[in-house]
């Protein structure tokens, strides 16, 4: 790739210090819709297990106890816990390749995504820098809850220094908050607010109407499926935006592909 569409693609040409979040979250918008069976097809696939639980807790709550039907669905959610963890680790690690794939213009299906996280052997790197993370952002949110705002913003770049970087756990957690850190208030802050509002307005506004609806704390059929949908929906037009827009905030302060691990395209 030319210079020149290197430093326009580049969000933090002429701001050293921040970055504009609005043009990374563009940037990575753009590229998902422009081919969505890429990365809105990798994110209904992937969130397929999860929708379908949902689905079936309906069935066994119907089902008798130690009924055979009731067995049986037991047998097959635990099949779709395990599917749904190993698609969602390789689709963390997959989407930064991508990324990097979209940056130095070479073609890659998001198949190949997963190959590359399966033979670069960074699935479980991936699960640990991703449960490390989200335990520091849950300690924070318990504790005083901002501490959980500024843990989540200084490690949202973890996955992708693991993956990108060729970082060991430890160092992709630092990795994040060392790129972070200096741009917390000039970008960092308002990426991931803007990342997660959709998030907050639309699961939040599903359990406002199904608390108007159905009660506070009745659990019913109609509210477990609003809520399933509502999360699926989310999790395939807005997880690839989102996976996308941090993967190029690391590859664009890691200084471009050149700044990569050195096996990334082999």
């Amino acid at each position: 790739m030319d210079e020149n569409s290197q430093l326009e693609g580049n969000p933090n040409v002429g701001t050293p210090d921040g970055f504009d979040a609005f043009s990374l979250i563009k940037r990575a918008w753009e590229i998902c819709y422009r081919s969505p069976q890429k990365y809105l097809g990798m994110a209904a696939v992937v969130g397929l297990p999860n929708l379908l639980l949902a689905f079936l807790g309906l069935l066994r709550k119907s089902a008798e106890v130690l009924s055979p039907e009731r067995a049986l669905a037991g047998f097959i959610s635990l099949a779709l816990l395990v599917a749904a963890f190993i698609l969602g680790i390789y689709m963390l690690g997959a989407l930064p390749v991508l990324a990097a794939s979209e940056v130095d213009e070479r073609p890659m299906g998001w198949t190949e995504a997963f190959g590359w996280v399966h033979d670069r052997r960074v699935f479980w790197g991936v699960f640990l820098v991703s449960l490390l993370s989200w335990l520091a952002i849950i300690g924070g949110l318990i504790l005083l809850i901002i501490p959980g705002f500024i843990f989540g913003t200084w490690l949202m770049l973890s996955v992708p220094a693991k993956v990108l970087g060729d970082k060991g756990i430890t160092d992709a957690l630092s990795t994040s908050k060392k790129l972070i850190q200096p741009r917390f208030l000039r970008g960092g802050l308002a990426l991931a607010l803007l990342l997660i509002l959709p998030y907050i307005l639309l699961q939040g506004g599903t359990q406002v109407v199904c608390s108007i609806i159905y009660g506070f704390l009745k659990i019913s059929p109609g509210r477990t499926i609003a809520q399933a949908v509502v999360a699926y929906f989310l999790h395939v037009f807005w997880s690839p935006v989102a996976g996308l827009s941090l993967s190029f905030l690391f590859i664009d302060l890691s200084g471009g592909i050149e700044g990569l691990r050195k096996d990334l395209f082999l």
